[in-house]
């Protein structure tokens, strides 16, 4: 399983360019509101290689040493779910 990186890409012209190169890539990508992305390393690759500015979403990784926070208030079955699994 491939580590997700949580990123935003700002500018909506920067965005559109971005799914363009993404399409080119394997790898499943995820997309969240406020214009979050869920990425693989190779997503990343390609938008440094293409000169396409973003940011990290968050300064943590999903598979990686330690778990993004889940987005609070989600009343999806999945993150409700997982609110279940912590109480218990």
């Amino acid at each position: 399983m491939e580590t997700t990186y949580y990123i935003r890409i700002p500018n909506q012209d920067d965005r559109v360019k971005a799914i363009g190169v993404f399409l080119e890539i394997p790898s499943p990508r995820s997309r969240f509101p406020d214009n979050v992305m869920g990425v693989t390393l190779a997503h990343i690759q390609a938008l440094q290689r293409e000169g396409i500015p973003f940011e990290m979403a968050s300064g943590k990784k999903w598979n990686g040493p330690a778990a993004a926070p889940i987005q609070q208030g989600c009343s999806c079955a999945f993150h409700s779910s997982v609110d279940r699994l912590k109480m218990s």
